[in-house]
């Protein structure tokens, strides 16, 4: 609590995942685009800090703001191995033509940041607005083993997300 209307926080913390059963052992098919499994993969693990400050105003008003770092390692996600039509030997599949051809992999690191910014206030005695901004830069590491994937953002996670609602 650092005045009776601020209250400030820290925290770390570290997480893992184990790959699911479909990741290691189930590919599959959509049209003539091919995911295969691979038994090889590694647990994802997380380790991340974030800091934040509150602010509580009258009127059951409030005022959050995060800022957040994590690193992500051995993150699991689709790559994509060939476009090309044919026969791709080191997994022995044969790609039809306008396919492609991907297989679940470790991405060694993945670097994430960004901003949480959220707000409420009450607008009548049975009404609470609440709004929300979250900010997330999330890059693919430049000294990865896919070099391709080097410094693309991660594919899924949105670069804006702003929500808004009534309670």
């Amino acid at each position: 609590q650092v005045t009776p209307d601020f209250t400030a926080r820290l925290s770390s913390y570290t997480a893992f995942r184990v790959p699911t059963i479909n990741e290691l052992y189930r590919p599959f098919r959509v049209r003539n685009d091919i995911t295969e499994a691979n038994p090889d993969l590694k647990n994802e693990s997380l380790k991340g800090i974030e800091a934040g400050l509150s602010w509580q105003g009258p009127e059951q008003t409030k005022l959050d703001l995060s800022l957040f770092y994590n690193r992500l390692e051995d993150a699991i996600s689709n790559v994509t191995l060939t476009t090309d039509a044919g026969f791709y030997a080191p997994l022995g599949v044969f790609v039809p033509s306008g396919g492609s051809l991907s297989q679940r992999q470790n991405i060694d690191v993945v670097n994430i940041y960004g901003i949480e910014i959220a707000a409420n206030a009450r607008i009548s005695p049975e009404l609470v607005f609440d709004i929300g901004y979250l900010y997330t830069h999330s890059r693919i590491g430049s000294g990865v083993s896919q070099t391709l994937l080097a410094g693309n953002q991660l594919a899924q996670v949105p670069v804006h997300e702003v929500s808004a609602g009534l309670v």
